[in-house]
């Protein structure tokens, strides 16, 4: 077994050589990208995207899709339109009524749904609602729950006749009891007379009217349109002519001197449809109301053709809501992330307000501003962010968006109560949709299609003072994306678009229609499905009527999708963002659907073409993209013209909303005769002989055409291959049977899409381009099927060489992540924000190519006739030809090109080097071991980690102890430094008078820290690198013991990470009496250190007194390498420690001590080197501490031995600072007093149980002061300290430990209640908590033993967390109270060993976190130029690692210690690592040993350290990208002379430069040291 462990070692070592040569980039991703979708009303919900749905306040469900919302003038009911709905709300009680009733006993007032508009009336049970398709206006009574009227917008008004009206938005005017209505068919605002119902006024408007507000003295009206053109027929086309005067295809690409003035195709004139930057296109009217007069058009946000941080706007500004102030008219631009600002005085835009929302992502668009409404202070505007799920609050002086209210998927409009005290929010998606089927599913009463099943959601909200609003925005923020660091290797789907070369050149993305996940692949047992919901599976006759199965036995309807997900890779955990098609072709292409797609693709409507109403042509694509839908900066067509990379269609984007399709529209599919634009870059570079979405032409048609087009353009042709192809495939669809073409059911469409699916991969996979070649598959939509997991879940499939073989991926995955994958490998950079935050899907691809092509499985010929299907086309398919495809590479060619391209040099540099030879002095620890010298002895080490010594062997912990003989052979300078290089431990040091040890990934306070079983730690210890550890004298220090992930339950709160236990010097009695003493002096370098220390002492038999001082000089400390001397980091230090031992009688013994620490002058290194501080100093820190210990014996074996403490500790530091430019300087000063009681029992119960049974009582009381002091003239101001003046803890606990033996087995357990009372300025809190430990260890026999333990442990809340106000870090952070502890719940398993010549301990651990205080930023506030944070109990973390500690005697004179340990840290809760986690570290020396001299040399090493936390990312001590990995080597000798006893060294052999992780300054360059040490 040891010689396993000899070769783990070297292969961890060859590990860490790579690991510290690898480098890394930082990406975002979802918060979801671990989990499956799912939805929790009372938790987090896991959105397709990715993303998390918590939202803020009270919430309840309504029907899908509100998009209007309206307040009863009483302010008690809140009125919520959907299409052919409306819901009734109850404020107070947040009750609701549906109308209509699904029980039907409310029947519905709409003949033909509804679309946007709704008011209140004068009074709060009358309601205004837009008919929508019907052109009405219906009048309801809420309480009677009765329609009274409905108002026609048809008719004749003066010399004007309209018809074929459209209701869109309205408002009620109290002053004339009129109303005011949009006209969305007729590009109007209709006002209506309540007292007569006649219109009084029609307004012309601009094209599609949508959003309408009013000016609070009622005079002007602004109406936001959002139609781009008015769209035209065919010039001469009729009813009658229709079909003959039809087109096969788009008729221009927008914005062209076709679209704008004509063109002719095949001798048909074709009208334009003008400039896109017309007055009408998406501007915003101003009307008079007096005068019925529009007085201006106004363009807001950007305008098509401008240049955008250097990108070309090719999309509308899409404004839509509109909120009015006295002054000043708001429109939001949902295509710009901006509102435009109108002082309606002078009837001209001023100004645009951005939304931004977070640094990391603004540079891109996705927020899709929407519903906006204005403070009653005019101060505010709260802003619904359909594509960001949340509202923005802005503030209106400042123009910057100060937070973010989180809500459900799709906010789509928000109100503020009467007295701004409440705040409205609807969204269109609620929690998101949930399974539509499956085992256990249950039928809800809103139905199980899609779209139904996902209902909406109405919040209401408190209105969030700055602290809850920060919080609000860290949530938001959370809930969208997380920072997540790659490394760059061979990949081939590089992390960011460009950072390095992809092997793969060609991508082929294939869509599909309308297919769920369970449909097709719910039998793969390996992954997440349900076989039961499988109808379009392989071998599932079982999914038919009984009287069918026997027939189709056997039956396989998608054979190909199997194949190809069994031979390559597929997803279990892939969603369509979209409900419907309409929604799918624009997310598939790279374009968020926009606030008009989702109101108009969710709304009742009839196409009229002949209508003189121009907007009954609407818009309304299912299959491609309208003019008004384009984003700012497009889509994937867009991003891959900008940066000139080739590209081709294949039926995407061919079908508009008013086409024909029918069985011979083959050359698009689609018969135009509304002309509509296609997007200019597409245009160009789209097949037309090949169709798009036709369900009456067959897929076998379809690849028929590729085959031939591909062959023609990119295989016989002259041409190369573009980088992206893009296939439309949509006969999964289904259609109603055609058993007439072959169709005798739905399974028959799926069959005929099947097979020309594992067609085109087979006849791609035998090109000559397969070899660098992508196949991307999936659906547009899911809207055909039911899945058990979420209506959403889809089918997502890869396949090409460098795609892995049978790979099942459950990394959550959305259209977002398709558009990442595809722009990361071509190198186009990102669109929008859905792709840079989709999630990295890595885990489809390999480095080590498989060139086998793929091979078509033939058809079920039962359910689908191929011959009958292309009978219409005169066609029959020659199967062979097929079969054999085009002339293939040859394999081995494939094969050789691949490795030519690998071929790199490979480079031996001085990096290299170093490395090399530290894996030497592994390499000999291997050797080593061979040698067998029988005569060596290892001392038995002996532990205190349950309170009681006992062997390490027989502790079922992980214990490491550091003698003071280990400590004099290293000479490291300080307490922190002497753990450095000791197992399972990592110091960082803030600056050089600092140091924090690192245990098991946990620092700070969620250690603890203990001097002579004394908790160190007290109510102001604070999370993260800090000085503590080092106001304990070194040269004081008798040894050192590390409890690791255990600790709560034998010593109390802040032991999460473990225990670290100092034990001073102790006087030994004497049978005479004596007096002893030391003189101690040691030098370094550079000046970097001057120590001296002087100790006496005198006992006798009964009595034993020493007494110590140590005066120290520390210089600035010199770097490594490039790095120099980093100045200021010296400081000065003296201490002095004393302690009396006397013995009262055999069984009594008492013991003071005293013990005093000052550092003055410690500056903060990295606060002047980064943050433009003149000086910050720690001047002085001081650490104090009495006690009284009395241990005794008795002869009760209850009551065996009995121990008691008191003490008296004061730990006060002061902080004195100026940053340059600043006009005062500060000094800051926090004065903590500690009395301590203990009292422990030990006792005998029998001889195979013992147990320790103590009570603890500290208490704590904090003075804290701030003072600023004018730079000029020096005048004082008293400020509140960085903790509340006065403010105590006291720290109450009961524990009991038990021991059992039995055998070869020993058991441990034990109990700690602990409660605390926490008094910070006026709250007052009590925290408590129980904690248990519990662990076996079973001994093999007299030199083996393996343990297991489960411990949980706990950190309360203290001052420091609940009441900071001031700068901690880089933070400025404010109070938090009502915090909870933290909790953690430790599992570890371990192997020990302690023969005569090897000692050897091994441990697996698992520590899971939860109740984590974490700082989160209050958003938009500064303080001093310092982002403010405060604390909350709001992350969940896990830790697991690895720890070895070795030590070998070769040989009397040689010895040798490696010990090693690596820990993964991550926050489940952001999803994203852990802060400040060590990477992996440890180290290996040997000692050799002659009879007057003794020498070591020393490795100590750590990796690179890239996985970084965003907090990480924020500091400034964190290199950009991660810590560099490092290694050194250090040489140490000793000897003694004249009974002097001299030790020196150098340190840093090689001089490296280096820093460890998390540290504000680098350690120490190559530096010679010496020490004497006279005794006497």
């Amino acid at each position: 077994m040891r010689y396993c462990f000899f070769l783990f070692i070297l292969i961890s070592s060859v590990h860490i050589t790579k690991a510290q040569q690898s480098k890394v980039v930082s990406i975002l991703e979802v918060p979801g990208k671990f989990e499956y979708a799912r939805i929790q009303e009372k938790g987090i919900s896991v959105l397709p995207s990715g993303r998390y749905i918590s939202p803020a306040g009270e919430m309840i469900r309504i029907t899908h899709d509100p998009f209007g919302m309206r307040i009863s003038p009483d302010g008690k009911k809140a009125i919520t339109l959907h299409n052919g709905v409306f819901t009734v709300i109850d404020l107070g009680t947040m009750n609701y009524t549906r109308v209509p009733s699904y029980d039907g006993k409310l029947s519905s007032p709409f003949s033909n749904g509804s679309f946007l508009g709704v008011d209140f009336g004068k009074t709060s049970n009358i309601v205004y609602l837009s008919g929508g398709d019907n052109g009405a206006v219906l009048v309801y009574d809420i309480n009677t729950m009765k329609l009274l009227d409905s108002i026609s917008l048809n008719g004749k008004v003066g010399a004007d006749v309209f018809g074929d009206s459209f209701t869109s938005d309205l408002l009620y005017n109290d002053e004339k009891n009129e109303l005011l209505v949009l006209d969305r068919a007729n590009y109007r605002l209709v006002r209506i007379n309540l007292m007569s119902k006649q219109i009084e006024a029609s307004i012309a408007c601009g094209r599609l009217p949508f959003g309408l507000s009013m000016s609070p003295n009622k005079r002007y009206a602004f109406v936001a349109n959002v139609g781009m053109y008015a769209y035209p027929l065919i010039e001469g086309m009729t009813e009658k002519n229709y079909d003959s005067l039809l087109i096969p295809h788009h008729p221009y690409g927008d914005n062209t001197n076709e679209s704008i003035n004509g063109t002719v195709i095949d001798g048909k004139k074709i009208p334009g449809v003008g400039s896109p930057n017309s007055p009408e296109a998406m501007s915003v009217f101003v009307i008079d109301l007096n005068t019925n007069k529009v007085l201006s058009k106004l363009k807001t946000g950007h305008q098509i053709g401008e240049l955008i941080e250097d990108i070309e706007v090719v999309g509308g500004a899409s404004p839509n809501s509109i909120a009015v102030g006295k002054k000043y008219a708001y429109i939001t631009n949902a295509t710009n992330d901006n509102i435009s600002v109108i002082d309606y005085a002078t009837q001209k835009i001023v100004r645009h307000i951005p939304i931004k929302v977070s640094a990391t992502i603004d540079q891109y668009r996705g927020l899709l501003p929407f519903g906006l409404t204005l403070s009653k202070d005019e101060k505010k505007l709260f802003v619904a962010l359909l594509g960001f799920n949340a509202v923005a609050v802005i503030d209106i002086e400042s123009n910057k968006t100060i937070g973010l209210i989180p809500t459900g998927w799709g906010p789509s409009r928000v109100l503020l109560g009467k007295d701004d005290s409440e705040i409205y929010i609807i969204t269109a998606r609620g929690l998101g949709a949930g399974p539509n089927g499956g085992a256990g599913f249950k039928k809800p009463i809103q139905g199980t299609f899609i779209s139904d099943l996902q209902l909406g959601s109405f919040h209401k909200v408190a209105m969030p003072d700055s602290v809850q609003l920060a919080k609000y925005t860290a949530t938001a923020l959370s809930n969208t994306f997380f920072r997540s660091t790659v490394a760059l290797n061979q990949n081939p789907l590089p992390p960011l678009p460009g950072i390095y070369q992809s092997p793969i050149k060609f991508i082929v993305y294939i869509t599909k229609e309308n297919r769920t996940y369970d449909e097709v692949f719910g039998q793969i047992k390996e992954a997440k499905g349900d076989s039961t919901l499988a109808r379009f599976g392989v071998n599932n006759a079982y999914t038919l009527l009984p009287n069918q199965r026997e027939r189709f036995k056997g039956l396989k309807v998608s054979p190909n999708h199997h194949k190809i997900a069994r031979q390559f890779a597929f997803s279990d955990n892939f969603y369509c963002d979209s409900d419907a098609s309409i929604h799918g072709h624009h997310w598939m292409m790279g374009v968020i659907p926009n606030e008009w797609v989702e109101t108009n693709s969710s709304v009742s409507k009839t196409a009229k073409f002949f209508s003189a109403a121009p907007g009954r042509r609407f818009p309304g694509s299912t299959g491609s993209m309208d003019p008004e839908d384009f984003a700012e900066a497009g889509g994937i067509w867009e991003a891959f013209e900008r940066k000139k990379k080739l590209f081709y269609n294949f039926g995407e984007a061919n079908e508009t909303a008013h086409v024909r399709e029918e069985w011979s529209d083959t050359a698009t599919g689609a018969g135009h005769g509304v002309m509509v634009p296609m997007q200019k870059a597409l245009f160009s570079r789209t097949s037309w002989s090949y169709p798009g979405y036709n369900t009456n032409i067959p897929d076998q048609y379809r690849a028929n055409q590729f085959e031939k087009e591909f062959t023609k353009k990119w295989i016989t042709g002259k041409e190369q291959m573009p980088s992206l192809i893009t296939i439309q495939l949509p006969n999964d669809h289904i259609a109603k049977a055609r058993p007439e073409d072959g169709y005798s059911s739905a399974h028959s469409f799926m069959a005929d899409n099947d097979l020309a699916l594992g067609r085109i991969l087979h006849f791609l996979s035998r090109t000559k381009y397969w070899k660098n070649m992508l196949v991307i598959i999936t659906e547009d939509d899911p809207q055909g099927g039911v899945d058990h997991i979420d209506a959403h879940r889809s089918i997502l499939m890869m396949a090409g060489p460098y795609v892995k073989k049978g790979h099942i991926s459950n990394t959550h995955a959305n259209f977002g992540a398709i558009l990442k994958t595809i722009y990361n490998i071509t190198g186009v950079p990102y669109v929008n924000q859905y792709d840079v935050t989709a999630t990295l899907l890595q885990d489809f691809f390999t480095d080590q190519p498989d060139f086998t092509p793929y091979n078509l499985e033939m058809h079920d010929a039962r359910i689908f006739d191929v011959n009958k299907a292309m009978k219409k086309y005169k066609t029959t398919i020659d199967w062979n030809k097929i079969i054999k495809g085009p002339e293939m590479d040859k394999l081995e060619d494939m094969r050789a090109d691949h490795y030519l391209q690998q071929k790199k040099p490979l480079l031996l540099n001085k990096v290299m080097m170093k490395r090399i030879v530290g894996l030497f002095f592994v390499v000999m620890s291997v050797t080593a071991v061979a040698q067998n010298d029988s005569s060596v002895l290892l001392k038995e080490v002996m532990v205190t980690a349950t309170k009681n010594k006992q062997l390490s062997l027989l502790s079922p912990y992980s214990v490491s102890k550091l003698s003071n003989q280990q400590i004099q052979q290293f000479q490291t300078r300080t307490s922190p430094e002497a753990l450095t290089g000791t197992a399972g431990l990592f110091v960082q040091k803030t600056n050089h008078g600092g140091g924090s040890p690192f245990v098991r990934s946990l620092t700070g306070n969620q250690n603890l820290l203990m001097i002579d079983g004394i908790r160190l730690n007290n109510a102001t210890y604070r999370y993260g690198p800090n000085q503590y550890f080092n106001t304990i004298d070194l040269f004081s220090v008798a040894s050192i013991e590390v409890a690791r992930g255990t600790g709560s339950v034998q010593y109390g709160s802040d032991a999460m990470g473990g225990v670290i236990q100092v034990f001073t010097k102790d006087p030994g009695f004497s049978k005479k009496s004596t007096w002893s003493g030391n003189i101690i002096g040691r030098i370094l370098g550079n000046d970097a250190e001057y120590s001296g220390r002087a100790e006496l002492a005198y006992s006798n038999a009964k009595t034993a007194f020493q007494i110590g001082y140590t005066e120290r000089k520390f210089g600035d400390l010199p770097g490594g390498d490039t790095a120099g001397i980093q100045q200021p980091s010296g400081y000065k230090e003296n201490a002095l420690d004393a302690k009396f031992k006397w013995q009262l009688n055999s069984q009594w013994l008492l013991t003071a001590a005293y013990q005093q620490m000052q550092q003055n002058n410690v500056p903060l290194y990295h606060r002047v080197a980064l943050e433009n501080f003149a000086y910050y100093l720690f001047d002085p820190q001081k650490r104090s501490l009495s006690y009284l210990k009395i241990d005794g014996k008795t002869q009760n074996p209850i009551l065996s031995k009995l121990s008691f403490t008191a003490s008296s500790q004061v730990n006060s530091e002061r902080r004195n600072y100026w940053r340059n430019g600043n006009a005062n300087r500060f000094i800051e000063e926090d004065r903590v007093k500690t009395i301590g009681l203990t009292g422990d029992v030990f006792s005998l119960v029998n001889p195979n149980w013992t147990a320790n049974t103590g009570v603890e009582f500290y208490s704590d009381k904090v003075n804290s002061s701030k003072q600023q002091i004018a730079i000029t003239g020096g005048a004082i101001t008293n400020q509140r300290g960085l903790y509340p003046n006065g403010a105590t803890m006291q720290n109450f606990s009961l524990y009991s430990l038990h021991h059992f033996q039995f055998g070869k087995l020993n058991a441990e357990a034990g109990v700690r209640y602990n409660t605390l009372q926490i008094n910070v300025d006026s709250a007052l809190v009590k925290p408590s908590s129980l904690v248990f430990n519990a662990a076996l260890l079973y001994q093999i026999d007299p030199t083996q033993s393996v343990y297991a333990s489960y411990s949980t442990g706990y950190r309360a809340p203290n001052i420091d967390d609940m009441g900071t106000l001031g700068l901690v870090d880089f933070r400025y952070e404010v109070p938090a109270y009502g915090l909870k502890p933290e909790k953690t719940y430790n599992t570890e398993i371990g192997y020990k060993m302690a023969s005569k010549k090897l000692q050897l301990s091994m441990a697996l651990y698992y520590m899971h976190l939860t109740n984590i205080i974490n700082r989160v930023q209050v958003q938009g506030q500064q303080i001093g130029g310092y982002n403010v944070y405060i604390k909350e109990n709001n992350q969940e973390s896990f830790i697991k690692g690895f720890e070895y500690d070795l030590q070998v005697q070769v040989s009397k004179k040689i010895l040798i210690n490696s010990n090693g340990a690596y820990s993964f840290g991550q926050n489940t809760s952001r999803a994203e690592p852990m802060r400040r986690i060590p990477p992996f570290n440890g180290g290996t020396f040997i000692q050799f040993t002659q009879p007057t001299i003794q020498y070591s040399v020393e490795y100590i090493y750590a990796a690179t350290q890239n996985r970084l936390a965003q907090g990480d990312k924020d500091d400034n001590r964190i290199p950009k990208g991660g810590t560099p990995g490092f290694g050194l080597f250090n040489f140490h000798a000793s000897t003694k002379y004249w009974g002097v006893a001299f030790r020196t060294g150098i340190m840093n052999i090689l001089n490296t430069d280096y820093r460890m992780h998390g540290s504000g300054i680098n350690g120490m360059g190559r530096n010679l040291y010496i020490s004497a040490q006279f005794s006497f």
